[in-house]
């Protein structure tokens, strides 16, 4: 009785192992594609790289100027994401543009609140 125990474990484990292995196989089949294709793509895209020229409006000396408001706005989404350093940052650039401006004196206020400062 317990050589057939024995043998009934044998061929489990067997079966076992071997699923393993054609899984493995399988995997690693998938997962070896034909990488040099791609590899070869990216190096003669970089040999025929055309240099880029932006527009003149789009240099850094044209750039539009950044509003109080729009400043306010990026404070308020840094602090909806819990960065209330850089949120605070951004309400005091706003309010050196617009210093007359209360909502945004409100919510530099509410970032001391929220860090626990006084």
């Amino acid at each position: 009785m317990k050589t057939q125990e024995k043998e009934k474990i044998f061929d489990f484990q067997l079966i076992l192992i071997l699923s393993f292995i054609f899984i493995i196989f399988v995997f690693w089949g998938c997962a070896s594609g034909d990488k040099g294709h791609y590899i070869r793509s990216v190096d003669e895209i970089s040999e025929n790289r055309v240099p880029y020229d932006f527009p003149d409006e789009l240099t850094a000396d044209k750039l539009p100027e950044i509003t109080g408001d729009e400043y306010e706005k990026l404070g308020d989404a840094l602090l909806r994401k819990g960065n209330l350093h850089l949120a605070y940052m951004q309400y005091e650039r706003s309010l050196q543009l617009k210093p007359d401006n209360i909502r945004v004196e409100y919510k530099k206020g509410v970032t001391l609140l929220f860090g626990k400062k006084n």
